[in-house]
């Protein structure tokens, strides 16, 4: 009965739903009826996955033991069509987050992952669906990802969280937030930022300089310029700029 109360409430406030131990909930979308996918975590079996019926207990149906990428699951939200469904897992205080068919689950009781994001040595947390569209944050650039082995290049992190969108449907990743967009201007606002270190400046530029810059590159890089102190970094500008007017 306990878990038939969380059901229940988790389909009628699926803001909020509440949350058990060892548990998952993510309310469905569904005209026939009140559909819960529930995730058990299990020590030695590995995460149990079930559809609960909330309208009739008795058509509630076991789909199978499926593993995410991780270890954990510790997060999962369908989108409203009720194509895609976001995993995200940890292992070892490393997250990574797969997008999976909600159909061949539901239907052919098969995991079949779509697309997998791996952050590392970042985090990354979605937010929210927008038809085949995930919105995502994460501390790493990730448009920037290596076509080959879909990471994003270790260094190419982000001081703050900024938000993305991934299409499920190509893979593409595109900037939402201002710094994700403009990944120049965000690396040159910390250039020019006087709280930051000298080796996040030092980061910062390098990683300016792999964005491949081009002339309009050169008004962001004058401005840090303008402020900049080290001579090291001075000159390293200056290189730049003389290489952007040159071309």
């Amino acid at each position: 009965m306990l878990v038939g109360v969380f059901v229940a409430e988790a389909q009628n406030s699926p803001e909020t739903s509440p949350k058990l131990p060892g548990m998952l909930l993510e309310p469905l979308k569904s005209p026939e009826a009140k559909m819960v996918l529930c995730v058990i975590l299990t020590e030695n079996d590995g995460p149990q996955w079930f559809v609960f019926n909330a309208d009739a207990w008795g058509q509630n149906e076991r789909l199978g033991s499926f593993d995410a990428a991780l270890m954990l699951i510790t997060e999962m939200k369908a989108s409203a069509d009720g194509q895609y469904l976001a995993v995200l897992s940890v292992g070892e205080g490393h997250p990574m987050l797969e997008v999976i068919d909600l159909p061949k689950l539901l239907q052919s009781k098969s995991y079949s992952v779509l697309q997998t994001i791996d952050p590392y040595p970042g985090v990354v947390n979605f937010q929210s669906w927008n038809g085949s569209q995930l919105q995502i944050d994460s501390d790493v650039l990730l448009t920037r990802r290596d076509p080959k082995t879909g990471r994003v290049p270790d260094e190419m992190t982000l001081s703050t969280q900024e938000t993305f969108a991934l299409n499920v449907l190509t893979g593409v990743i595109t900037g939402i937030s201002e710094g994700a967009r403009n990944p120049i201007a965000y690396y040159t606002k910390v250039l020019m930022d006087q709280r930051a270190s000298e080796a996040e400046k030092d980061k910062a530029l390098s990683n300016l300089l792999t964005l491949n810059p081009d002339e309009q590159t050169i008004a962001y890089l004058l401005k840090a310029l303008d402020q900049e102190k080290d001579p090291k970094r001075v000159l390293r500008l200056l290189e730049e700029i003389k290489k952007l007017r040159g071309k």
